[in-house]
């Protein structure tokens, strides 16, 4: 958590592309990024500078959820169906590409 905020805070813009800036992690693209925002209770359009300790803690949290639980899910489905369905594994997820359907819970 000290690394994550020591890296966090210095940057001011939304948060989404924060997240989505390879330079601060790798791996967090628009789905993981949707996916763990949500999870956080916080809007993609929201200012870093505007988030508090809490806010930074919420937001860690739900980046080490989604993606220790997106690793279990994918795993499986490769092992399982080879990566010729690319698509599947993305059924998982609960925001992402799902705009207008009821929110889940």
């Amino acid at each position: 958590m000290e690394v994550y905020s020591a890296r966090l805070k210095p940057r001011r813009g939304q948060i989404k592309a924060t997240l989505t800036n390879q330079e601060f992690m790798a791996g967090i693209g628009n789905a993981y990024s949707d996916e763990i925002l949500w999870a956080a209770g916080l809007h993609p359009h929201r200012r870093r500078s505007t988030m508090d300790e809490e806010d930074l803690r919420r937001l860690y949290r739900s980046m080490r959820q989604v993606i220790d639980a997106s690793i279990t899910i994918v795993d499986a489905t490769v092992q399982g169906e080879g990566l010729g369905k690319k698509e599947e594994w993305r059924q998982h997820l609960k925001v992402h590409r799902r705009a207008g359907e009821p929110c889940s819970t």
